[in-house]
């Protein structure tokens, strides 16, 4: 009778541990995850980030050629301003001494011809 008892009392503390260790697993099985979900999340977050950075990064640097080649336009189109004024001040500088060259030899056929009719 008093084994019977015994038994029957082990059994129930056995089953009582068993319960207790099943919602230990359980427990632990919900905490783990979790953290694995949190994990996943954060991961995600700095994916997400360094694919941000990393757009910003890129449009940046886009912007920065953008505007190296508008300079390099501006650039080009002074100096071929500059060229431009440098050939027509050439132009006037030729013409003026064309038309210099061309005062000076009237001006010694005038000389010449002064001289003859004296």
């Amino acid at each position: 009778e008093k084994e019977k008892e015994k038994e029957k009392e082990q059994d129930k503390l056995r089953k009582q541990k068993e319960k207790e260790a099943q919602e230990a697993r359980k427990q632990k099985e919900k905490k783990e995850e979790k953290e694995r979900k949190e994990q996943e999340k954060r991961e995600k977050e700095e994916q997400e980030a360094a694919a941000a950075a990393a757009a910003a990064a890129a449009a940046a640097a886009a912007r920065a050629r953008a505007e190296e080649e508008e300079e390099e336009k501006q650039k080009a189109a002074e100096a071929k301003k500059q060229k431009e004024k440098q050939k027509q001040k050439q132009k006037k500088k030729k013409a003026a001494a064309s038309d210099s060259d061309s005062g000076s030899n009237s001006d010694d056929e005038e000389a010449k011809t002064n001289h003859k009719n004296k």
